[in-house]
């Protein structure tokens, strides 16, 4: 591969990183999501900096041209995020669901409080 080929893995491997730290800071990405982009990102920089690495792993998974190592080793890591992130979404979707069911169980409660709240105030009303 190339000289050009390399530092631009190096490159968007450091960009990952970085964006994925600063949005760590900013808080608008946990920490347990952040930890396959920085994976991500530490694997493209050792692929860049070590090159030699892809053939010797391609030739170890039998795929002849090397630099299609790049792209099953990015394909995996993001399959590996959207599986983590539908796992997180249907999480999310039945505490949604089980919130969705309290309140509705809060507001009928409420409305039986309130029910009886006015039969007191009437109650008292007729009283005096």
């Amino acid at each position: 591969m190339s000289i050009f080929v390399n530092i631009g893995t190096v490159l968007v491997g450091i960009i990952v990183i970085i964006i994925v730290f600063r949005l760590m800071i900013e808080k608008k990405m946990s920490e347990s999501q952040s930890v396959l982009w920085i994976a991500i990102g530490l694997i493209a920089i050792v692929l860049g900096v070590f090159p030699s690495v892809i053939p010797m792993i391609a030739a170890k998974l039998g795929i002849w041209y090397p630099p299609a190592v790049l792209l099953l080793v990015v394909s995996i890591g993001l399959l590996l995020i959207v599986f983590r992130n539908s796992i997180v979404a249907s999480i999310h979707s039945d505490e949604l669901h089980e919130l969705a069911i309290q309140i509705a169980l809060l507001k009928d409660e409420n409305k039986e409080l309130k029910m009886q709240l006015s039969e007191i105030k009437t109650e008292e009303v007729d009283c005096h």
